[in-house]
């Protein structure tokens, strides 16, 4: 009697597909965490909350959580008039803020918070393409540079909640 093992043969074929399917879905998904623990995200005017990285802006949003907000007028109280519309600034959710701007320095080589530089003036410090700036989180602290900033003044009010695309990193400590 001659029988026939292409049956099993198959069984076998199949079952290799399938384990390397597996191998290949598992092994090679990406990871959602970015190598360098930066992540580039859009902040508006609803706030962001930057350890969770979560907007303000999404469903059943927990406004307590922002650590700050976008806005378009001088986050001093009545220093200086007849800027509303002209230029964007952040505005962290503590008063007073706990900020500081580097400017336009490597983004990389900013690893700690200076506890020397908080500033407490911002209407000369709107936000920047390229500028590198440090805050006190409501959890931590993050260092953000803006990547995509309006220029003029048509830009701003061109911008819906006057969003803003920065790349941030955030720590729960002092350094980076």
């Amino acid at each position: 009697m001659i029988t026939n093992n292409y049956g099993g043969k198959m069984k076998r074929v199949v079952l290799l597909l399938l384990m390397i399917s597996i191998l290949i879905i598992t092994g090679c998904k990406k990871s959602t965490e970015p190598e360098d623990g930066s992540y580039e995200v859009i902040i508006t005017h609803s706030g962001y909350d930057f350890s969770e990285r979560k907007s303000g802006d999404e469903p059943n949003a927990d406004y307590s959580k922002m650590d700050g907000e976008t806005i378009c007028w001088s986050p001093q109280p009545n220093d200086t008039p007849n800027i509303w519309g002209t230029k964007i600034w952040f505005r962290t959710s503590e008063y007073p803020a706990k900020m500081y701007k580097l400017g336009p320095v490597d983004f990389e080589s900013v690893s700690s918070v200076d506890d020397s530089r908080w500033q407490d003036n911002f209407d000369d410090k709107p936000l920047v393409n390229g500028d590198v700036w440090v805050i006190k989180a409501l959890d931590g602290y993050v260092k953000f540079q803006v990547l995509d900033a309006p220029v003029d003044e048509s830009g701003v009010n061109a911008r819906e909640m006057w969003w803003v695309k920065v790349k941030f990193k955030y720590s729960p400590n002092k350094n980076f």
